[in-house]
This record gives structure tokens, C-alpha cells and sequence, in this order.
């Protein structure tokens, strides 16, 4: 079955790659705080280690940082919860970076204008959008909604205790992490449907790579058939927090971004601090409103 999943022509009539032509999805449409900055984004891109028992002369390559070994495989879907490409196979030693590289070699490509939205271990280029630097743009950052461990809620709690954006970065990074988590939904949907990711299966190395591709693939095929079947995760993320005007310096100027302080001249990165710029001074926009309205 596997063989056939990942093969024309159910492979290719269920993960097709998104174009110019898609419509915008409402997920992005109907979102004020995503709309219309984000116009252009296709949907998000990310790796996962899908776990993998290589022959024992190659385990050493198929060891990834967190010492189990995987198969390092780049995920990419749109907003409507359907995967749209999938690359396999590569060591779990591969980088995200590397294995994105090699989706390039092999012909995969972005509309221009259009963009994915991908994690910093991502590089920032014309085909991807990554945060800033240097910068919270983990969701959790922001609150302990979702968080089971103790000590990490208590730390959100107590000692970051400003959840709302104090600057362009900042808010760029919040709302890239809201959008951007549509991928972490649909892994979560992927692996708990499918429990053979969650464990090494026994055969040979080039079927094995073909798993995830397959299951992808069945995935799309049960959403767009019958939506409704399983448990879809909800979003905890989907509204950005209600932010405090205490927040917000009195002097708006600040927390702008100027092209002195972004990290280079490129336009890739003009790109994202223009789109951080707008958010910025629409989330102010909506402060000054509310002030207006309590007085």
C-alpha cells in the first residue's frame, strides 16, 4: 500500500504544489492580524525527524542532535490543512537549511511574489520569510497557554511577564508564529492518525523513505474527502492577545523599524521590515482606538 500511496497516480493527484492561481485561503483572508500583511504566503514550510532504522554502518549519519535516529524530512502545506510537497530521505544529521537546499536542486519552486513561512533554521531568502533574530518568536514566548511543564509556566508567568509585543520585531514574530503554526497542526494531526511515524519501522532504507511521503499523501486524500473524520487540533493560537496600551511606549516612533537597525540593505529583508512596519502601526492604529473608546 505504502507503494502506492507515494506513487502516481494517487501520489500526484493528492499533493499538488500550490500556485499564483490558488485563491487566497480565509484562514489568512479573514484574519485582520494577518491580512493584509501576509498576502503572498502560499502557507509554511518545516523539517521534522521521522524515525528510521538505518543499516548499522550508516547509523553515525542517521543520528540526529537529539541522539535518535531519524530521516530529516521538509514539510511544506498551505492554510487549508493539505500538504503541498514533501522531500524524504535525507540523514538525520542533515540540517533543515541542507535539506531545503536540495528541494531547490531538485526543482521545487516559489511563484515569484508568493512566499512560505519558515523558522529560523530556515535561511531568509525571496522563496521564505523566517523571524527576526535575536527576537521571542516561539508561541510559547508569549504565554503559558499549552504549557504543561511547571517550571517553564512559572517562568511565563513570573518573569516574562509582558505578553504582548513592545516593538515591530516583536509583533512580526507573533503573528509569523500564529500563521506559521498550521504546519504543527498538521503534523500533530499526521502522527497521531499514523503511529507508524512515532516508531522505527523494519525494512528496507528506500521504503522507508517513502512512508511519510505516502501518509502525507493518504492524509490529504481523508481531508479533502471527508474533513470532518478525526480529531483536528484546535488552534490555541488563532487570536493574537489583546494587547495593553501600558504596553506601548507613549512616543509611537519607537519600536518601528529603520533600515539602519534591520540586519542588511537586501530586499528580502526591505520585504519583511515593510511588513513589520505595517503591523506595527495598524497594532498601534488599534491601541489609539481603544483609548478613544474607554474615554
Amino acid at each position: 500500500m505504502t507503494i502506492i500511496f507515494s506513487s502516481q497516480p494517487f501520489y500526484n493527484k493528492y499533493i499538488q504544489r500550490s500556485t499564483a492561481d490558488d485563491p487566497v485561503s480565509p484562514k489568512i483572508y479573514d484574519n485582520s492580524k494577518l491580512w493584509p500583511f501576509f498576502r503572498g504566503c502560499l502557507g509554511a514550510i518545516d523539517g521534522s525527524h521521522i524515525h528510521l532504522s538505518p543499516p548499522t554502518a550508516l547509523q553515525s549519519l542517521y543520528r540526529n542532535r537529539k541522539g535518535f535516529l531519524s530521516q530529516n524530512c521538509l514539510f511544506i502545506c498551505n492554510f487549508d490543512m493539505l500538504f503541498t510537497y514533501i522531500l524524504t530521505g535525507w540523514e538525520g544529521s542533515a540540517t533543515d537549511a541542507r535539506v531545503w537546499t536540495d528541494a531547490l536542486a531538485k526543482g521545487f519552486s516559489v511563484p515569484e511574489g508568493f512566499f512560505y513561512l519558515a523558522d529560523a533554521g530556515y535561511p531568509h531568502c525571496q522563496e521564505l520569510i523566517v523571524p527576526f533574530r535575536g527576537v521571542r518568536y516561539h508561541l510559547q514566548e508569549w504565554g503559558a497557554a499549552g504549557v504543561r511543564c511547571v517550571p517553564c509556566m512559572l517562568y511565563l508567568l513570573f518573569i516574562k511577564q509582558s505578553k504582548s509585543p513592545v516593538n515591530a520585531k516583536e509583533l512580526f514574530n507573533l503573528r509569523h508564529a500564529q500563521a506559521r503554526n498550521i504546519i504543527e497542526r498538521i503534523f500533530g494531526v499526521l502522527k497521531q492518525r499514523f503511529r507508524i511515524l512515532l516508531l522505527p519501522p523494519r525494512y528496507p532504507l528506500d521504503f522507508q523513505a517513502r512512508i511519510p511521503a505516502a501518509l502525507c499523501a493518504l492524509q490529504n486524500f481523508i481531508q479533502e474527502t471527508d474533513g470532518n473524520e478525526g480529531a483536528i487540533p484546535t488552534d490555541p493560537y488563532q487570536s493574537a492577545y489583546t494587547p495593553f496600551p501600558s504596553d506601548i511606549n507613549d512616543d509611537h516612533s519607537i519600536g518601528f523599524i529603520t533600515e539602519e537597525d534591520d540586519e542588511d540593505d537586501s530586499e528580502v529583508k526591505k520585504r519583511r521590515m515593510n511588513i513589520a512596519n505595517e503591523m506595527w502601526e495598524n497594532y498601534l492604529n488599534y491601541i489609539a482606538g481603544t483609548e478613544t473608546d474607554d474615554e
